[in-house]
């Protein structure tokens, strides 16, 4: 297989809880590797378990998107397709990482909120969690530079229209 040159992104995987954004984040960098390009994959739950971030609140969830960047931004630094994953679920918190952070690509997911319910291995949707729950309020708007939708289209549809995305954008060539 053909060995592709890159510019280094920081790649941002939006949506609700259970929507995909840890498995197409996976299937991503290994798709990517296969094309000879490096990759770190920093998913938001590892990352809050590695880290002991703990806290849920609207201002800790802001506050570990921002670290989060920062530590994978170090990996972008170094030559890295750096690869993340988060609910990502206020429009302004997506702005700000876009402002802060250069070489930015936000990918967002869609998947219906019954069939996330459906998905959910954690139990972030029992009955007494879900209201008022940030998992069920991301906010749309157009933050994004690509959507996928894990409910219509498989797994290699989404990875094939991710990887046309980047070459049409000459992220890879």
């Amino acid at each position: 297989m053909k060995k592709y040159q890159y510019t280094p992104r920081l790649i941002y995987f939006t949506g609700l809880s259970s929507s995909g954004k840890t498995t197409l984040s996976e299937l991503l960098s290994k798709k990517l590797k296969t094309l000879g390009i490096r990759t770190k994959v920093i998913d938001g739950d590892v990352f809050r378990k590695r880290f002991k971030l703990d806290k849920y609140d609207s201002k800790s969830r802001e506050k570990v998107v921002f670290k989060k960047f920062t530590y994978a931004e170090t990996y972008l630094k170094k030559g890295y397709m750096t690869i993340t994953s988060g609910v990502g679920a206020k429009i302004k918190s997506r702005k700000h990482i876009r402002n802060n952070f250069n070489n930015f690509i936000e990918i967002r997911i869609i998947c219906p909120l019954r069939i996330c319910a459906l998905r959910d291995k954690k139990n972030l949707y029992s009955k007494k969690k879900i209201i008022n729950s940030v998992n069920t309020k991301y906010e749309k708007g157009h933050t994004h530079d690509l959507t996928v939708n894990t409910y219509i289209e498989s797994k290699s549809q989404n990875i094939k229209k991710i990887i046309n995305y980047f070459i049409l954008k000459k992220i890879i060539f």
